[in-house]
């Protein structure tokens, strides 16, 4: 199995963690090996995920913010590729769904969740030749290790499938 991963700075704020292998032949953004991936080729391929090719230089990012219609504050922070099994996941914090913030229910966040998935998600995998797929759309409170379970940190899971250049909301 083929897994890439992407991420902007950990938890505390500190260096972005190492870009994944040289060898991985392709990522969510285009050539791993390519030299000029921060800028230009990102922008081109969407424009709301563009700084994230810092990550590829090793230099600490935020996370990226996203605007979304309902003017909660989504920042994508992690993307894991696993090719293999055609399964994209975009981790995104939305600190308006913590029990000490705005405390937001899946149900006040849910056209979101679809804005995202349409229009930045969708463009990134197919700009780089994802044509079908089955996407895991997660938002948390705070940034969250990929994989486990944390009782203070809320979570909210949300399945599509890219198909026909549409992201088509799934159950799980």
């Amino acid at each position: 199995m083929t897994i890439f991963r992407f991420r902007t700075g950990n938890r505390e704020g500190g260096p972005a963690p190492r870009p994944p292998m040289a060898d991985s032949p392709r990522s969510i953004f285009g050539k791993m090996n390519a030299v000029s991936v921060a800028g230009a080729q990102f922008a081109r391929i969407c424009p709301a995920l563009a700084l994230t090719g810092a990550l590829f230089s090793g230099a600490a990012v935020a996370a990226q913010q996203i605007a979304v219609p309902s003017g909660v504050e989504f920042a994508l922070y992690d993307v894991i590729l696993e090719e293999d099994a055609g399964i994209a996941r975009f981790r995104f914090v939305v600190p308006a769904i913590a029990p000490a913030g705005a405390h937001l229910e899946f149900a006040d966040i849910v056209d979101d969740l679809q804005f995202v998935c349409d229009r930045v998600i969708v463009p990134a995998l197919q700009g780089n030749g994802w044509s079908e797929a089955e996407i895991v759309l997660s938002i948390s409170d705070q940034r969250a290790d990929f994989g486990t379970y944390d009782p203070a940190i809320t979570q909210f899971f949300q399945p599509f499938r890219l198909k026909d250049q549409t992201c088509i909301w799934e159950d799980f």
